[in-house]
C-alpha cells in the first residue's frame, strides 16, 4: 500500500500537541516492517533534524506557503504525483479535493464553539478557515 501523510508543520521549532502526536506516529511507523511505502509531506522549516527518511518512510519537503494555499493547492498536487492509496491528514483539516481516499485526525473542534475574534489576526483567520473547511473534509473522509 502507498500512504501519503500530511505533516505540514512538523519541522517548526516549537511543536504543539498535534505535531508531537504526528511525530511519534511517524517514528513508530518507521520501526515497523517495511511492507508499505509511506511518504510524509512537510513544509521545510527550522527543525528539520527531528525526523529523517528511514526504511519505507520518505520525507518530502515542500515550499513554504500560507497554510490554506499549501493545504488546498500544493499538497494535493504533490500527493497526486506520488499516487497513493490513501492520504492521512494529521492536523484537524485537509484538502477539500484531495483526489484520493482520506483519513482525517480531528484532535479537537473548539474552533466550532464560538467565533469571538479575541485572538490574533492569524488565530482568527485560522478559526474561520477551519470552520469553513473541516466539516466538508470530515464529511468526505473515509475515516
Amino acid at each position: 500500500m502507498r500512504i501519503a501523510i500530511e505533516a505540514q508543520r512538523l519541522f517548526r521549532p516549537r511543536k504543539h500537541g498535534m505535531e508531537v502526536v504526528t511525530l511519534e506516529l511517524i517514528r513508530a511507523m518507521q520501526d515497523l516492517e517495511p511492507s508499505d511505502e509511506i511518504r510524509i509531506f512537510i513544509k521545510d522549516d527550522e527543525d528539520n533534524n527531528c525526523l529523517s527518511s528511514k526504511n519505507n518512510v520518505t520525507i518530502t519537503k515542500t515550499k513554504s506557503q500560507p497554510y490554506p494555499l499549501w493545504e488546498q493547492h500544493l499538497l494535493p498536487s504533490k500527493v497526486k504525483k506520488f499516487d497513493p492509496d490513501l492520504l492521512h491528514c494529521t492536523s484537524n483539516t485537509g484538502p477539500l479535493f484531495p483526489g484520493v481516499k482520506t483519513i482525517l485526525t480531528l484532535h479537537d473542534i473548539i474552533y466550532l464553539e464560538s467565533l469571538n475574534f479575541k485572538g490574533t489576526t492569524y488565530q482568527n483567520f485560522g478559526n474561520i478557515y477551519r470552520r469553513l473547511v473541516v466539516p466538508r473534509v470530515a464529511a468526505n473522509a473515509k475515516k
